[in-house]
């Protein structure tokens, strides 16, 4: 196994650390923090454009939007074609195609927010460029983690068990009559 394979498969297990925690606390799916983090890189990108050449930022915008808009359209598809394809026991091709490049460009946006972190001591404007690369790059690696079925959030859940354990504080136990058996004899 080469570094680079070393380091994917660690990333790649702290983003399912990651979708358990964001699943467990929220209740949602990978497809939802997946896009979050997708429409927070591409606001991110917009952003420094826009700080750097408000004109490029403006024309940008459309086109930022727009590919965000249809990656959160792909990560939901996603998501319903694994569960569909699990459901028969099965793997679907395209989501493992979109893995794929889930794995090309969730490496590229590493590379790239890492690279830009050295530069952004020096230059302050690449702070946001980074942020954008960084969320780009935890998307890809999101939905690459396995799919955990939506559930109701930790708060919800621990309400419940709340009031299922105040439920069974509040009953009283009936008594019932028992019928001894002395012998041949039930009394």
């Amino acid at each position: 196994m080469s570094l680079y394979e070393k380091v994917d498969s660690v990333l790649v297990q702290g983003a399912n650390v990651g979708v358990h925690a964001w699943n467990w606390t929220t209740g949602r799916t990978r497809a939802d923090l997946g896009n979050i983090l997708d429409a927070g890189g591409s606001a991110f990108l917009n952003l420094s454009l826009y700080n750097s050449n408000k004109t490029i930022g403006l024309v940008a915008f459309p086109f930022l939007a727009l590919g965000s808009y249809f990656n959160i359209k792909k990560n939901n598809e996603q998501d319903e074609l694994e569960v569909k394809a699990a459901k028969d026991g099965l793997s679907d091709i395209r989501v493992e195609v979109r893995k794929g490049h889930h794995k090309v460009f969730g490496t590229t946006y590493g590379a790239i927010a890492a690279a830009g972190g050295v530069a952004s001591v020096s230059h302050s404007g690449l702070i946001m460029i980074n942020l954008a690369n960084t969320a780009l790059a935890l998307n890809c690696y999101v939905m690459r983690a396995s799919y955990l079925p939506p559930r109701k959030n930790c708060l919800v859940r621990g309400l419940d068990h709340l009031s299922e354990a105040l439920s069974e504080l509040n009953t009283v136990p009936v008594p019932v009559p028992v019928r001894v058996y002395q012998g041949e004899k039930i009394k």
